[in-house]
Order: structure tokens, then sequence, then C-alpha cells
């Protein structure tokens, strides 16, 4: 099983009906259903009774991934998944437990004697000009019909949680991981204009990052079901997904995975006896 991971397609929180323990009339629960990130769900406190969201898929979902995009939870918040047939959650099929949404990036020792940055955790200044979410791998994909996540950040300085896009449905994981050569790396569309006194003037635009990868040696079934149907037939270039090339390497995520969408379908091609293959590029969605 490779380290990339696909999700988003299907998204089953988009089908589902989605209850929440409080919202800002203007920026409602719905909004989580929405791909402009910048309109958000926003919980109107930070008390725990009040900032959780819940999903009812309508029937029983595999769900393998669960995320929340463009979130503002602050350093030292936790979240909490359950998953289970039952809307009350006394008997469930999945529940993480409390675990921190901040990733930990550093491990003690790591970085130059006199630099220090509390619990290893993303700079304040960094979180600050990423987008930043949460994500969640199952171990192994649960089938249930309902989801609930609790958030525990009562200390939030901004007095509200937000989120932009709920991601809830199964992890595509190919049988070959992407090749070596894959790259990342920003794009910047702001324009650089000349005076005619030769001052440079620059109208600046958000920066959004660009993922590019192959993979190949793909069976005949693998290459048509969750390539061809599920992401090119279904997905296109206008459909969002969810990328994480390094699923093993949660300390990248805020950095590697990307919440976008396909740029370009490439074809399948057929190379060789029993192996197909494909390029991707994924821009992120702002």
């Amino acid at each position: 099983m490779s380290n990339l991971v696909f999700a988003g397609a299907p998204n089953r929180a988009d089908e589902a009906t989605l209850t929440a323990g409080s919202a800002v009339a203007t920026l409602p629960v719905a909004h989580l259903q929405d791909r402009q990130i910048v309109k958000p769900w926003r919980t109107a406190t930070t008390q725990p009774a009040s900032t959780w969201v819940q999903a009812d898929f309508g029937q029983p979902q595999t769900i393998g991934v669960v995320a929340l995009i463009r979130h503002n939870f602050s350093q030292g918040s936790r979240w909490r998944l359950r998953l289970g047939d039952d809307p009350s959650f006394a008997v469930v099929a999945h529940d993480s437990g409390w675990v921190e949404v901040w990733p930990q990036i550093e491990e003690f020792g790591a970085l130059p004697w006199g630099v220090f940055q509390w619990g290893g955790l993303v700079p304040q200044e960094v979180a600050a000009q990423i987008t930043l979410s949460a994500h969640y791998l199952l171990p192994v994909p649960v089938v249930a019909q309902h989801l609930r996540l609790d958030i525990d950040d009562a200390g939030n300085p901004a007095g509200y949680l937000q989120a932009g896009r709920l991601v809830a449905g199964p992890a595509y994981r190919p049988s070959r991981d992407l090749l070596y050569g894959w790259s990342i790396g920003f794009e910047d569309p702001s324009v650089v204009s000349k005076s005619r006194g030769g001052q440079t003037w620059i109208d600046v635009q958000e920066r959004f990052r660009v993922l590019r990868f192959t993979l190949a040696n793909l069976n005949e079934t693998e290459a048509f079901v969750n390539v061809f149907d599920y992401l090119h037939r279904r997905k296109g270039i206008a459909g969002d997904v969810l990328v994480i090339p390094r699923a093993d390497r949660p300390d990248q995520f805020h950095n590697q995975a990307i919440y976008g969408r396909l740029r370009t379908l490439e074809p399948l091609t057929h190379p060789y006896w029993e192996s197909f293959e494909t390029n991707f590029e994924v821009e992120e969605l702002l």
C-alpha cells in the first residue's frame, strides 16, 4: 500500500445532513459543504458543548479519511472523531479519543542549540500564512452512517472556532506509490510591471501550491475504476480533492497535503503489459 492518499472522491460529507453545536447565523454549518473555503462555518462560542459537528450520511458509508480544511484552531486544541450507526454514539465503530489538532513537526534535540519551538508545533507566524487544516487517517476503513467531530479549544483568542470545508469519505491509496521525481512548489500570480521611470510595481496576489507526480504500474481495474472513473470522470478539473503525498509524514502535512483540484486530466497510457500510468497536477484551492 502506498503512502499517497486521495480523499474527497467522493466526499460523503457533501451528501450528508449536517448539524452543529452552534453557528453564527450568517456562517452556518452548511458552509462545510461548499468548496469556497473562505466562507466558513463559525461557532457562536468556544465552549466545548457548542463546538461540535455531526453528519448523517443517510446510509452506511465507507470512511477512511476525515479532514477540516482551513480552520482557526489554536495550539493546544484537541479534537475527537467518532463513527457509528447510532446517532447517540452509545455504540461506536471507531473512536479516535482526544488527539491534538496541530501535529508535532520537531523532535526534542532536532534543532540547533539555542533554537526552541515550544512543543515542536508549527510556529504561529507560519500558521498565519498557510491554509491550516486538520487531518485524520483511520488505521482501517470504517463503514458507518453517522460521524461526529468534537473540538476542544475553549481558550481560542478569537472567541470562536471556524473551518471552511469538511472532507469525509474513502481513502484511495494506490497499490503503487507515486514515482520518485514528484514535486511540490509555489506559484505566484503577482503581476510585476515597470513604470516609465524604471520603478517596479507589484500587484501582490496570494501564492498557492502545485503538486505534480506520476502514478505507474497500475493494473487495468485500478486504473479505470479509481483514476479514470472516480478522479477523472466524476471530479474532472472542477471538483475538489484532498491529496496527501506522504501519509507516513504527518509532521509535513502542513507543507505537503493539498486541498485542491486537478489542474489537468492526463490520459491513461498503457506502456507495458498489465501496466497503466498517468500524470497528476494538483492546484491548491484558497
